[in-house]
């Protein structure tokens, strides 16, 4: 009786757990939908208090490196990359490590958790392993989820930035001041932070080629590619950069556009699921209930 007590508990502060998730990623959706904004780029600039924590199993992936360890560390290297930085700068290795150490840990935490509780040694085996794969699972989803958003944010940002740099090569600005001044007055965000690396780069002696190069491989989209080698291209031919912004914002602007018209073509469908599994069954019962219920009384009464 006491561990029906306490399963029934475990299982209510699951579904609490659940439903507070759930509002909280529709809250931050929400407010990031409503406030595009700055803020996710402390990266870097603090200590991360889980390094200790994964230092163990980092160390033996960098002295052990198999196939499966080189090939997910490089994966893990060029999302890092793209997102800007991963939790307070955790490496490739790190974020391989927290895979495994979140696993551990889980499954470790809800066995003591089922031996306290006198769980069944099924149900108890059964949440570890979910547990653990969770906790294997989650470092990878959010690292791609993060590199991503901050991709999706560089791209919708672009066609801006594109803008400012033809209305400086009109004024008679060569490449490198109009960057300077787009840095200067661009909204915070994943391209005034790429073209800041670019005039750091720069200054350390790279050539403008290289700098544009290696922002097309830190953000690792096709569509990004070729726009940044385009405008590398048109520097070393002399090619007009105002041509070449004002081409490229209007090809991006119009499959922005077409997208947009995707969207909201998926839209029916991609609402039609909730409306068929949640809303629908909803308005039956209430519709339905009192009629089967005073139906059942009725034959109840009859029998």
């Amino acid at each position: 009786m006491k561990s029906d007590f306490i399963l029934v508990i475990l299982i209510l502060a699951a579904a609490g757990v659940s439903v507070g998730l759930l509002c909280y990623a529709l809250a931050i959706r929400l407010y990031r939908f409503i406030f595009p904004g700055p803020g996710v780029r402390s990266f870097m600039t603090t200590r991360n208090q889980m390094k200790p924590l994964l230092r163990p199993f980092a160390e033996f992936f960098r002295s052990h490196r198999t196939e499966f360890v080189r090939k997910k560390t490089a994966e893990y290297r060029q999302a890092i990359l793209t997102a800007g930085g991963f939790w307070n700068g955790l490496n490739a290795f790190e974020v391989l490590s927290a895979q495994f150490t979140f696993s551990i840990i889980g499954a470790c935490g809800f066995l003591l958790l089922g031996i306290l509780a006198e769980l069944h040694p099924l149900l108890t085996i059964a949440c570890m392993l979910s547990i653990g794969a969770g906790g294997y699972i989650y470092p990878s989803v959010a690292l791609r989820s993060q590199a991503e958003n901050r991709r999706l944010w560089f791209l919708r940002q672009l066609p801006s930035a594109l803008d400012i740099l033809r209305l400086g090569a009109d004024a008679g600005l060569d490449f490198h001041s109009s960057v300077d001044y787009l840095v200067s007055i661009y909204l915070p965000g994943p391209v005034r932070e790429e073209l800041t690396v670019y005039r750091r780069d720069t200054a350390l002696g790279k050539t403008s080629t290289e700098a544009l190069t290696e922002i097309a491989e830190r953000m690792n989209d096709p569509e990004v590619t070729s726009i940044f080698i385009s405008l590398a291209q048109a520097m070393e031919m002399g090619t007009s950069m105002s041509d070449i912004c004002q081409s490229t914002v209007r090809d991006l602007r119009k499959k922005r556009a077409f997208k947009a018209e995707e969207d909201a073509q998926r839209a029916a469908i991609n609402i039609s699921f909730p409306l068929l599994l949640l809303i629908l069954p909803g308005i039956f019962i209430v519709l339905l209930g009192p009629v089967v219920k005073s139906l059942l009384t009725t034959l109840l009464t009859i029998q």
